[in-house]
């Protein structure tokens, strides 16, 4: 389908900048550049949803909307992108356009099916008069539904009003229409309690790794060729005959202190390991952690707790490290959380994790990693990383496990630059999760059941770039924490009146439109 691409005449170029981000289901964000056709997006009412065309469009003019909870994750979109919006409360007019979008629903159901049609026989089967009828051509003209002529109405899009969204109070509007304190919908993401995950298969992390995996253990540097042997050689597997052989082995490799070392398959995501994963996520190198040594009371209780064995070195001042030597473990803090402070992340075994994990995980993060204090008059608990991806990664996983809503701001740049002999230093740029009490956000967000509604801080031209436009099976698709209409794939500019139609019908050639049969 992403042949038609090309053509937006029906004036449905709903596009994002290439560095927007965009929400991958499930738990992830991309770049609207790097989004395949094989991802799946996140719809209106949080489930996924197939993308079934993605095109790239050149020079468009966009627009950067800043959310007051998000300044660090804005959308920058072409002012034409429709924006999921709550409808103002206030006065008549809620009831009003919500009454009106309805009506729309009923011209566009008798619509359906037609490429063009006389409005008298559009007006008679929404039982209103032809007089009657003039100010909902204009609306849906506005919305890029149809095309009129005096007598007659080229469909260019029958797709109803999402009635979903409006039952909720929500409606799409164009970005170059938002105001600075719209509030703008994003679904509550969706957790399933029959998604939990009790253990973890470490045979996932090392199956290539040329180690030996049986049914129960993990064998440090052997051949899977022999993997049964080690069981029976430890006398924990009835598979392999009783035979000399396989005794004379076992006692050589005893003899030559050679017997293979090995880990359990199967990990238990116990609330032990939640607090030893946010510790390591916020303090860890590959085998050991760094802390203050206020700190260390905390941190033999969490390392005595896993049961692994340890050592805490002091250093200068107040700083110490507790390092381990277990490589099931090291292994496994790397695969759900990543390798180097700019490269850390969350990974979905985590998001799927038992809620006892996830809860101890998120308290020894921020212990590792938190502080608390004042930001924006309001008393906050903040974490701060250098990682952009583990700042989203915990906003969401905070949201989505414990239904909490934070915010990720970036810290401003250094005004003064540090100097090791006459040396600059460059300062990395750091991200700070902030979670305030929820109550202090009432000016900032609101929520109902199904969705969070954000609030508009700013609206300002970014600019010409190229855009992506990603048509979806929903036709709806969320940005980061912003729920937007995807783009429709036009049929072509033959079907408007014009050049085009009278190319397609010859005897209208040289007509004027208002004058159509």
């Amino acid at each position: 389908p992403t042949k038609y691409f090309n053509d937006f005449s029906r004036g449905n170029s709903f596009c994002l900048a290439p560095e927007s981000l965009v929400e991958v289901y499930p738990n992830k964000v991309k770049k609207a550049k790097d989004i395949l056709e094989t991802d799946l997006l996140v719809d209106k009412k949080g489930y996924p949803t197939k993308i079934q065309g993605i095109v790239k469009l050149k020079d468009k003019e966009t627009l950067k909307i800043i959310f007051n909870l998000n300044g660090t994750t804005p959308i920058t979109c072409t002012g034409e992108h429709p924006i999921a919006v709550k409808i103002k409360s206030t006065g008549t007019h809620k009831p009003m356009l919500l009454g009106t979008l309805k009506v729309l629903n009923k011209f566009l159901k008798a619509l359906e099916g037609k490429t063009e049609v006389k409005k008298e026989e559009i007006a008679l089967k929404v039982g209103k008069s032809a007089s009657g009828c003039t100010k909902f051509w204009k609306l849906l003209e506005k919305y890029g539904k149809i095309k009129t002529t005096k007598k007659r109405v080229y469909v260019l899009d029958t797709e109803l009003f999402d009635e979903y969204l409006l039952d909720y109070g929500i409606y799409f509007k164009e970005a170059k229409d938002l105001e600075v304190g719209d509030y703008v919908a994003y679904p509550k993401p969706i957790y399933n309690n029959s998604s939990v995950i009790d253990t973890f298969d470490l045979a996932e992390i090392f199956k290539d790794d040329g180690f030996a995996i049986t049914e129960n253990y993990i064998y440090y540097n052997r051949s899977q060729i022999s993997a049964e042997n080690y069981e029976y050689f430890r006398g924990e597997s009835e598979k392999i005959p009783d035979s000399f052989i396989y005794k004379a082995k076992w006692e050589q490799l005893t003899c030559l202190k050679d017997t293979p070392y090995r880990f359990k398959r199967y990990l238990k995501l116990s609330s032990e390991l939640g607090s030893f994963a946010g510790l390591w996520l916020a303090e860890g190198w590959s085998t050991g952690t760094a802390h203050h040594v206020k700190e260390i009371e905390v941190v033999n209780k969490i390392y005595n707790d896993i049961g692994i064995p340890y050592k805490i070195r002091y250093k200068e001042g107040n700083g110490c490290y507790a390092s381990f030597h277990c490589k099931w473990l090291a292994r496994f803090m790397g695969y759900i959380c990543g390798y180097g402070a700019k490269n850390k992340f969350i990974h979905d075994v985590v998001f799927n994790a038992p809620q006892e994990f996830v809860d101890n995980f998120i308290k020894m993060y921020y212990f590792g990693d938190g502080s608390e204090g004042v930001y924006d008059r309001r008393h906050v608990k903040a974490a701060k990383t250098v990682s952009y991806q583990l700042a989203l990664n915990m906003q969401k996983l905070l949201l989505i496990r414990q239904g909490i809503i934070a915010s990720v701001v970036r810290d401003a740049e250094p005004s003064k630059k540090s100097k090791i002999n006459e040396k600059e230093i460059k300062s990395g740029i750091s991200y700070n999760i902030y979670i305030r009490p929820q109550e202090s956000h009432s000016n900032l967000w609101r929520q109902d059941e199904k969705y969070i509604y954000w609030r508009v801080n700013s609206i300002e031209y970014s600019g010409s770039s190229d855009v992506y436009a990603f048509e979806t099976e929903d036709s709806t698709f969320c940005a980061y924490n912003i729920l937007t209409h995807n783009s429709k794939i036009p049929l072509g500019k033959h079907r408007l009146p014009g050049k085009g139609l009278e190319a397609y019908k010859p005897e209208l050639k040289g007509m004027d439109p208002n004058d159509y049969p």
